[in-house]
């Protein structure tokens, strides 16, 4: 993509006259105008490699410079993305961060032995440690899209484990280890990471946060509502509080879930403590200019006590005055 001088150079030595002007017009051209439109969206997976690929982009301020949105893709992930963070060792938080501004800190913020015997550090710790060392390479990243895993969410607690539709899928849960795709003796199917989208929402607002980057536009694509419901996940400052444009699809967990994380008699009506949790969360929300949500009435409404049918604005948006800058509102029912 970036060639130094010397090895244009090099390269020019052994060209003829004739492609000279061709190669001085194609390569000299994009290296200095083709890596914008190029590097403005960045997609990556969960993944050691595809981390590696994001922190090299923000170690060249000519790259990193350039990226605008980054998509976080969960779908047919073989990791998981908090226990793919918050386990790294040393030596591959260094290994990530190596030629970034953290590298140095690698050794002096994370504890060699804490990590290998088996205590959880507390939440977004490493993870928060190495996206802040990343995004601060990427000084005009303002616009964020998660996405969760792209099926019906009341089909797992919280993650399950996947197959084609040769092989009958099972129904205990299933972590991802660090050790990614699981291949099945019986077909060529694999296990799949189904994730909620929590944890990267968490992670990547925050790292932004601190990074020093405009984060102006969320899109979230299948989340749970967990990234809501669970307020006690987010540090005092209020990660939508700057956001400008906020997308979200959101779907709905199993009773099963809400018995667990609800409180009380919330609990037996799911679909009420997630819209009680997501009106809470747009709260802070306060400068959105732009508001898109997409909610399946048929799983937003299942076993509450509501008498009249439909989802209305009311629902979410406690106060009509709650956004005075909007000026672009969305409801798909």
């Amino acid at each position: 993509m970036y060639l130094p001088t010397e090895l244009h150079d090099e390269i020019l030595q052994h060209l003829g006259k004739a492609d000279l002007p061709a190669y001085r017009l194609i390569c000299r051209d994009f290296a200095s105008h083709g890596a914008r439109p190029l590097f403005q969206r960045i997609r990556f997976k969960t993944s050691l490699p595809e981390f590696k690929r994001l922190a090299r982009i923000s170690t060249r301020p000519h790259l990193g410079s350039c990226v605008k949105l980054l998509v976080w893709d969960t779908n047919y992930c073989g990791y998981e993305a908090e226990s793919l963070c918050e386990g790294l060792k040393t030596r591959e938080l260094d290994w990530l961060l190596k030629g970034t501004s953290a590298s140095q800190a690698c050794t002096s913020q994370t504890d060699e032995q804490t990590l290998d015997d088996g205590k959880q550090p507390s939440i977004g710790s490493l993870g928060l440690f190495l996206f802040q060392a990343i995004f601060s390479g990427l000084p005009n990243l303002c616009k964020l899209y998660v996405l969760a895993a792209d099926f019906p969410a009341q089909e797992y607690p919280q993650w399950r484990t996947g197959h084609s539709s040769e092989v009958e899928a099972s129904n205990q849960d299933w972590y991802a280890t660090r050790e990614g795709y699981e291949k099945l003796s019986s077909s060529r199917s694999k296990r799949i990471v189904k994730s909620d989208g929590s944890y990267e929402v968490q992670i990547a607002l925050l790292a932004a946060r601190l990074a020093g980057c405009s984060m102006l536009e969320l899109r979230g694509g299948y989340l749970n509502w967990r990234p809501f419901l669970q307020a006690y996940i987010w540090p005092p400052m209020e990660p939508f509080a700057h956001l400008t444009s906020l997308r979200l699809v959101l779907s709905l967990p199993s009773a099963q879930l809400a018995h667990r994380v609800l409180p009380g008699e919330i609990s037996h009506t799911p679909s009420r403590g997630a819209m009680i949790s997501l009106r809470n969360a747009l709260h802070s929300a306060t400068g959105l200019h732009a508001l898109e949500l997409q909610l399946d009435p048929q799983i937003w409404w299942q076993a509450t006590d509501f008498q009249r049918p439909g989802l209305v604005l009311q629902d979410i948006v406690a106060s009509t005055q709650q956004f005075p800058f909007l000026k672009e509102l969305t409801l798909h029912r």
